[in-house]
């Protein structure tokens, strides 16, 4: 199946065109590409995580080994000093974190799963991100955190999986995971044949 126009509808057509669109040729010069901008703060971002005394901060300024931070909510707002060692910081201390988040500092469980805080750098304030990291981290081996996932998806959460399955790392006395493996008999193999 074809259609076709018409002179009259292709004329039509081409002094609706005339009449919506101007033709023009303009040409700009080119101009020199700006520099990139220079990293205000030391500060990369922060992680919230679930501490025992209840939420902390963790404040990631890799290019500061030994030294401190000066954070804070918003820019004029009290501020919250961080010692920084290796790249890491923590904020743990639970006035310092309402200093920070308010009533409530965000968590996977809440509404927010981020924000921002402003590091005071001289006499100017620099944002960085601050996060709830999806699975939590720090401890254990990759299967570990995977674990995690499932069994929070599951609806169990971490801190009934740790009382289940307590982390060798917490624990005083290390105790060394047991592997096991299972020969398969040929006849315990599972059907690999299309039905």
């Amino acid at each position: 199946m074809a259609s076709t126009l018409e002179a009259t509808d292709v004329n039509a057509l081409q002094e609706d065109l005339a009449d919506l669109f101007v033709h023009t040729d303009k040409t700009f010069a080119i101009t020199a590409a700006p520099a990139p901008a220079q990293p205000v703060g030391l500060v990369l971002a922060g992680q919230i995580s679930e501490g025992s005394s209840g939420p902390r901060l963790r404040i990631e300024a890799p290019s500061l080994h030994p030294g401190t931070v000066a954070i804070a909510a918003a820019p004029g707002r009290p501020l919250v000093r961080v010692r920084i060692n290796r790249g890491i910081g923590w904020v743990q201390d639970q006035k310092q974190m309402r200093s920070l988040f308010g009533t409530a500092a965000p968590s996977r469980s809440g509404d927010s799963w981020g924000g921002v805080l402003w590091e005071r750098v001289g006499k100017k304030f620099a944002p960085f991100p601050v996060v709830v990291p999806l699975a939590g981290g720090g401890y254990g081996t990759p299967d570990d955190a995977l674990l995690d996932l499932v069994w929070e998806e599951l609806g169990f959460g971490l801190r009934s999986r740790m009382a289940t399955y307590p982390n060798p790392m917490m624990s005083k006395r290390k105790a060394r995971p047991r592997r096991t493996t299972r020969t398969w008999r040929p006849s315990q193999m599972p059907s690999t044949r299309a039905n």
